[in-house]
């Protein structure tokens, strides 16, 4: 079927507050496809609209699956007044190009394109991990470009370090296409103008950005540290962040509990094998990175660990289980068994209390979690995390997930990775009671400098991890 530009343009050019439009063929896997450029007036969000009106007018052959917005006013024309297509194709080839990039460090770096390249684009690419398959506009960050929820946490990070700013809270979260995402960054969000905020307080930073070594690791304003504000300042309530288990008196009962019960009962059915390094020092708190296999990571990773490091530890546990609990529901029902869990609530505090841990949404709101995440080691508690974001069936590891960097990197604290060897081959022949095949392997505390990216950190973090599982 044949396919004329001048149709499609037509139809889009009617629509009002497109000033131009052009379509040039785009290189897909599947074969050259037609991608509508638009220059337009005013808000961006009319192109969407004006993209989605036209079809309506075109046959189903002729219908745009992709569109771009061109970064000027105008689409650049001749001396008699014609769009010059040629220059409109070649800036669409560049971007696509400056976008399936394999990424090496240098070429997806922000700033390395000039003004007419994708540079949002690149930075998707640079933290999912992955080339896209396109450059439209159209492009859902999700489901298109493979971006969850802690790598929009480290977009949001990228975006701040390039441009100054960032995001008002709750608004990246919203975002579902690129298209949305280029508006968002201009100042454009339907009407509502975001308010900026800066990751880290000024006074918190040095000067080229880093956080100051001045005793403090984050601020004591968690909204300061990671959190994003909204106009009224306030956070997400979804989820409860508690302080209370910070209070003496839960802190000498978890330690008692930790020293007295945990650590010999965990001797007791696991026999683990121990790998620690000599001299480990507890001179600050840290950020403690493992590996995921089984409910009983967190013990057998206290267990292991110095005692000053393991009386003082706060977990990121799912929110949605610490959620259900809270909510009489059950999180790992399945066949058989029922939704409803009496005593979920006693569950909650229980946990809660016996190993001090706050809740990591897989989905949204993650900012509030890296801000208690910070608090937390304000008041001198090591964090532990498992950057996978969740439970590996065999025992191997996955890719972690990108927020586990920018947390690092924020935090400015060490990190400590540990790995657990045999949980998997447990998992599966189902001998648990001193099987012997369990060990826990800590890792030398790391420092990352202010010049290292968030996606380099969450590399050197997975293949810190990793050697010790295989070393």
């Amino acid at each position: 079927v044949n396919l004329h530009p001048e149709d499609l343009e037509a139809a889009i050019e009617m629509e009002p507050g497109v000033a131009a439009c052009a379509v040039v063929p785009m290189e897909t896997a599947a074969g050259p496809e037609p991608c509508a450029v638009l220059a337009c007036r005013g808000d961006g969000d009319r192109a969407a609209a004006a993209i989605e009106r036209a079809n309506a007018r075109l046959a189903e052959f002729q219908k745009l699956r992709r569109w771009v917005l061109w970064p000027e006013p105008d689409l650049p024309r001749t001396s008699t007044g014609k769009v010059k297509r040629k220059e409109v194709e070649a800036w669409l080839a560049t971007i696509q190009a400056a976008a399936t990039t394999p990424s090496n460090g240098k070429a997806h770096a922000a700033g390395a394109f000039g003004p007419s390249a994708d540079w949002l684009l690149a930075l998707i690419a640079q933290i999912a991990g992955e080339t896209p398959a396109g450059v439209g506009d159209e492009l859902r960050l999700s489901e298109d470009l493979h971006l969850d929820s802690l790598g929009r946490v480290q977009l949001a990070a990228a975006i701040e370090e390039r441009l100054g700013t960032a995001a008002g809270n709750g608004l990246l979260e919203r975002v579902e296409t690129l298209g949305e995402l280029r508006r968002l960054v201009a100042g454009e969000t339907g009407g509502e103008q975001a308010e900026w905020s800066p990751i880290l307080s000024a006074e918190k930073r040095g000067k080229d950005g880093a956080p100051n070594a001045g005793g403090e690791q984050a601020t004591k304003n968690p909204q300061d540290w990671v959190g994003f504000k909204d106009g009224a300042g306030s956070a997400p309530a979804r989820y409860v962040y508690p302080h209370w288990p910070w209070l003496k008196p839960c802190q000498w009962l978890r330690a008692a509990f930790v020293e007295a019960v945990l650590r010999p009962l965990v001797g007791l059915l696991a026999n683990p094998r121990i790998a620690v390094p000599e001299k480990l020092a507890a001179d600050a708190p840290m950020l403690i990175v493992a590996n995921h296999v089984s409910a009983f990571d967190g013990p057998l990773v206290q267990y292991a660990l110095p005692g000053p490091i393991r009386r003082k530890m706060a977990v990121a546990m799912a929110a949605e289980m610490l959620h259900d609990y809270r909510h009489f529901r059950n999180p790992e029902h399945g066949a058989g068994q029922g939704r409803f869990d009496l005593f979920g609530p006693l569950k909650y505090l229980l946990i809660t209390a016996l190993f001090n841990v706050f809740p990591l949404p897989r989905k949204r709101d993650f900012q509030r979690s890296f801000a208690h995440a910070g608090e937390a080691m304000d008041h001198g508690f090591n964090v532990l995390v498992f950057p996978e974001g969740t439970r590996s069936a065999a025992g191997e590891l996955a890719p972690f997930r990108g927020g586990i960097g920018m947390l690092a990197k924020q935090s400015g604290a060490l990190v400590l990775p540990v790995a657990l060897r045999g949980l998997g081959e447990l998992k599966a022949s189902r001998r648990w009671f001193r099987a012997g095949v369990i060990e826990v392997r800590v890792g030398e505390p790391i420092h990352f400098s202010p010049a290292e990216t968030e996606a380099g950190i969450t590399s050197r973090l997975h293949d810190e991890v990793e050697n010790l599982l295989n070393g």
